[in-house]
């Protein structure tokens, strides 16, 4: 499965306005531990799995840095938990934290 591209069009707090070519979501979600250079800004690119738009739009949806001993290991680019964040032409891939 082909991962999906997003435009973060707005923040406010952990709400995330994502713009793709076919539609617009709402997505609250939380960063952990990351370097100030690696946190998401208006405009920046992030990569999903189709199922990050099949989450509910009400769930708080975690990431952090893939040495996070929290969240499962990645081992796969399609992984549903993973998340590419693409500032620039710097690409940072992040994990989905639980718990």
């Amino acid at each position: 499965m082909d991962m999906i591209s997003f435009i973060i069009e707005s923040i406010d707090g952990y709400s995330y306005i994502l713009k793709s070519n076919a539609k617009k979501i709402r997505r609250d979600i939380k960063f952990y531990d990351l370097d100030k250079e690696c946190m998401p800004e208006v405009g920046d690119k992030i990569l999903v799995n189709q199922n990050f738009i099949l989450l509910e739009s009400d769930v708080v949806i975690r990431y952090g840095n893939m040495d996070s001993p929290y969240g499962k290991r990645i081992s796969n680019i399609k992984d549903d938990d993973l998340l590419v964040l693409i500032k620039n032409t710097k690409k940072y891939y992040l994990k989905r934290i639980y718990g």
